[in-house]
């Protein structure tokens, strides 16, 4: 009778399910979540209810929900007993985390301790030969193995044994989160900077260790590509960033004595010539040179030294010639460097309309322009320099720019900071797939779970018979977002980690584009 209450339920079970999909499946994501999470709500209230009247009345025509209420809870209280009543709390709160979208530890330490107090009163019930409402079929037979082995002493010392064991794992990590909110893995306070060459000093932080069942259930997540809706945000994004302030540049007469004095040093330098054009930068300004006929450019281009002494620059730089004119390019680094801010660069028309997800702010030019590119038409992006000259500061504005244009739906990051300290800072924004990898044994994973979905994509972009991931959005209702690594510190991360980085990097670099 059990097994036709079981195939009963699981028929039931089925119906129910395929109903849900043939609802659901054109719904986006974080719909589909929280309908799934009122479903799993109004679920659990039904449960429950149903096992109340049953508990009261007994009987099939006063049971709150009929015939299915009724047979739904004598299976559960033929198969659990009493116990079962943690069924519909379990449902309840899977309710509650997914309307709230708040799976986290606090979740799954409440349901672990539930389940484990369920599990204990369980067998506990089934060393007693009560009636199989309050132990259930399966508590009586585990009861009765037990007492039948180690007796009823034995049991019920078993039974507080596994009971205090539920209850230390939950009171310690209660204890061991508090620790960590005590030394926080990442700031909650959103850094704001004054200007666009400086940067804050942040903690130096340990990356927390994920346990075993944790990074599985992370492995699932990864591999829907979840759909995260976040609108109405862009406007707040800009009123983070500092407002651009002009910086005073060299007066055009000062600029002009000093292309009178380059005409004169490059004279006595038996080089005959004159300034025609004048081109101020933000950061250099180039004097456009163009020689008398019958001077060698390769003559110009060997007195670089020369001039820069002579005109006391810290540098000076000969393009000789500027491709597609007749002149050769002086450039000089100005006095006072202009601040590029970011703010001014978000808000060009040339980004603002540009449809691409990775369509990134680089600078200015040498005439003061804004400059773009777009990541996905790039092989792919290194940035190099020395201490000091930026690097960080360009990777944030990257970072920035992608954020404030795309949403988690479209583009998701992976980012790997063996430093700590620059990447850190953007743990628990929903973009990010993995909380920023700081030790390098979990980076080297990463990048091969990166490989791993990049050969999963492959698959489906054959299935789908397209090339890249803009021709299988247009053609799919699930549309996926793109993935962007970003590693800070490659040099230091390829120093621990050589031969293993380089495969899944080789590997990465030659076919993650699509």
């Amino acid at each position: 009778m059990l097994a036709l209450y079981i195939l009963l339920a699981l028929g039931l079970l089925v119906l129910l399910s395929r109903a849900v999909y043939l609802v659901f499946r054109d719904m986006e994501g974080r719909k589909k979540q929280r309908l799934n999470g009122l479903l799993l709500l109004f679920l659990s209230i039904v449960i429950f209810l149903s096992m109340v009247s049953y508990l009261i009345s007994g009987s099939v025509n006063k049971n709150l929900f009929g015939p299915l209420g009724h047979y739904l809870s004598r299976l559960l209280f033929n198969a659990f007993g009493i116990s079962s009543l943690v069924i519909p709390v379990l449902v309840f709160l899977g309710g509650v985390g997914l309307l709230r979208n708040t799976f986290n530890r606090l979740f799954f330490r409440i349901g672990g301790f539930i389940t484990g107090l369920f599990f204990v009163l369980f067998i506990t019930l089934g060393y007693f030969k009560l009636p199989s409402v309050w132990s259930g079929e399966l508590g009586s037979k585990v009861g009765n193995l037990i007492v039948e082995g180690i007796g009823l002493s034995g049991g019920i010392i078993v039974s507080v044994f596994l009971l205090g064991i539920f209850t230390f794992l939950f009171i310690e990590t209660g204890f061991i989160r508090i620790k960590r909110k005590e030394k926080p893995v990442v700031s909650t306070e959103k850094p704001v900077r004054k200007k666009a060459v400086r940067r804050e000093k942040k903690k130096v932080v340990k990356k927390e260790k994920k346990d075993k069942k944790k990074q599985k259930e992370e492995d699932k997540e990864d591999k829907e590509d979840k759909v995260i809706e976040v609108t109405g945000y862009k406007e707040k994004f800009l009123s983070l960033l500092s407002e651009p302030v002009r910086e005073r540049r060299e007066e055009m007469n000062v600029l002009k004595e000093k292309a009178t004095l380059l005409e004169e040093k490059l004279r006595d330098m038996g080089v005959e010539g004159k300034v025609i054009n004048i081109i101020v930068g933000p950061v250099i300004t180039r004097f456009e040179y163009r020689p008398s006929s019958g001077v060698k450019i390769s003559r110009i281009a060997s007195l670089s030294d020369d001039l820069a002494m002579a005109l006391r620059a810290e540098k000076l730089r000969i393009l000789a010639p500027i491709p597609g004119k007749e002149v050769v390019g002086i450039e000089i680094p100005n006095r006072n460097r202009e601040i590029v801010f970011l703010k001014e660069l978000l808000l060009d028309k040339s980004f603002q309309t540009n449809p691409s997800m990775l369509y990134i702010p680089i600078g200015k030019d040498i005439t003061g322009a804004p400059y773009f590119s777009d990541i996905g038409e790039m092989p792919h992006l290194l940035v190099a320099g020395v201490t000091g000259s930026g690097k960080s500061v360009f990777l944030n504005s990257l970072i920035t720019s992608i954020l404030y244009k795309a949403t988690p739906s479209e583009v998701r990051f992976i980012m790997i900071d063996p430093k700590r300290i620059e990447l850190s800072i953007y743990n628990g924004i929903p973009h990010l797939l993995f909380p920023a990898i700081a030790e390098s044994e979990d980076a080297v994973k990463i990048l091969k779970r990166a490989e791993e979905l990049m050969e999963v994509r492959y698959r489906e972009l054959s299935r789908v018979g397209v090339r890249d991931i803009n021709a299988y959005n247009k053609k799919v209702r699930d549309k996926l977002p793109y993935i962007l690594i970003v590693v800070d510190e490659l040099a230091d991360l390829l120093l621990q980690k050589g031969r293993e980085v380089e495969r899944v990097l080789i590997r990465l670099a030659q076919k993650a584009r699509a």
